[in-house]
């Protein structure tokens, strides 16, 4: 992956394979660094964003997850995926009210049956 970057480094698509392999690893830095070049090539594609904050999240930088998720919801707000993981980085940072807002927007209940937000919930104890 890394000769491939090396040969395409303006194709954030290689990127984003690069930077999946290293989250596998739990390579987070790498894998950040990564996402975020990714994202530099392709700004407003919202899949790197979700990988990106999913790398924050992995790597314990919870704000940065958060904003990052924020980002991508606010790129296209139609988009379940999107509010899906801006109300688990609300949740885990602490804003209960925005998750609970967000959540009745998408679901019209706090009683969601999405396997996204049972390991947050549990975390979170």
């Amino acid at each position: 992956m890394k000769k491939q970057v090396a040969l395409q480094p303006s194709d954030a698509r290689t990127r984003m394979f690069l930077g999946n392999l290293y989250s596998r690893y739990r390579l987070y830095d790498q894998s950040i660094e990564q996402f975020e070049k990714a994202l530099k090539l392709s700004p407003n594609k919202q899949s790197i964003l979700f990988a990106l904050g999913d790398s924050y999240l992995n790597k314990g930088d919870i704000q940065k997850a958060f904003e990052t998720f924020k980002t991508a919801y606010e790129l296209d707000t139609r988009f379940s995926t999107a509010l899906q993981l801006y109300s688990i980085g609300a949740l885990y940072v602490g804003d209960e009210e925005l998750t609970n807002k967000l959540i009745l927007e998408e679901y019209g209940t706090l009683a969601v049956d999405n396997g996204l937000f049972i390991n947050p919930y549990a975390n979170l104890g």
